[in-house]
């Protein structure tokens, strides 16, 4: 469980390091359901994400960009933190701004839609090392997935000062979750 310190320490490093770069949350992730061939499994881990979910950079300064913390904690040992920031890749359409209503369609993996961190992530290069870092090896046969969403929101603001909102005020601001995260491997 997170605490409230923790979260407040974890919200200014992130306003600090990322605040031109972060505001809003909506897209549409790839069709497709879970096959029959496939399963969720553990490792469980849980993931922090702050993004901008905005096509434009002219609406907010951080359009498409986020932060991702992952943190692991396996029994009798100490919990494991590992972060990042990515780009969400432009084929990944963010519609409504900060809408937290398109939450489970844009991000979460069900048994009807396939969704997979590497759908919003653009970098390859983040997904493994990060798992790396709290001790999890993701070989090409399993597929990191949001399984359940904890949290949500959005923050206020966002919107470049002078420049007019074609959402009109809707959406703004930064989107935020927290989640369950647990792989998705082929069945033995």
């Amino acid at each position: 469980m997170l605490n409230r310190n923790f979260l407040i320490s974890f919200g200014l490093l992130l306003v600090v390091a990322l605040a031109p770069l972060l505001m809003g949350g909506g897209g549409s992730p790839p069709p497709g359901p879970l096959s029959a061939s496939q399963m969720i499994t553990g490792p469980t881990v849980e993931g922090i994400f702050v993004m901008d979910p905005h096509e434009d950079a002219m609406i907010t300064t951080l359009a498409r960009h986020g932060s991702i913390l992952l943190r692991h904690k396996r029994l009798a040992q100490p919990e494991k933190v590992a972060a990042a920031v990515f780009t969400i890749p432009s084929g990944f359409q963010l519609l409504k701004g900060c809408d937290t209503s398109f939450t489970t369609l844009r991000f979460v993996n069900t048994p009807n839609r396939t969704n997979a961190l590497k759908t919003f992530i653009a970098e390859a290069g983040i997904i493994r090392p990060l798992f790396a870092d709290l001790g999890i090896t993701v070989p090409p046969t399993m597929t990191p997935v949001i399984t359940r969403v904890k949290k949500q929101g959005c923050t206020t603001g966002g919107a470049v000062p002078g420049i007019p909102d074609p959402l009109g005020g809707v959406g703004k601001g930064m989107f935020w979750m927290i989640v369950e995260i647990k792989m998705q491997v082929e069945r033995p």
